[in-house]
């Protein structure tokens, strides 16, 4: 079988492949999301040292600069696309 699956409660269901996720995800997100509440930086980039910074306080796991601003660049658009 090219795939595993797991069952539970009955139900037959996907497992993702590959290697697990290194960073939470969903936790710099949400670093994001309250740092936006505080204000809109200028640029992408000042943003992006801005979660960096935060997650280091709050001992959250931060990427490298590439991925850190793919995660947090669809909540800085939308910031800045309600700004204007």
């Amino acid at each position: 079988m090219t795939w595993m699956r797991a069952i539970v409660a009955g139900i037959v269901g996907r497992l993702p492949r590959g290697r697990p996720r290194e960073y939470d995800h969903a936790g710099i997100t949400k670093v994001a999301e309250e740092l936006i509440l505080r204000g809109v930086d200028a640029k992408l980039d000042w943003f992006v040292e801005r979660v960096r910074h935060e997650c280091k306080l709050r001992h959250v796991k931060a990427p490298k600069d590439t991925l850190l601003t793919e995660i947090c660049s669809p909540v800085f658009l939308r910031a800045e696309s309600a700004r204007k």
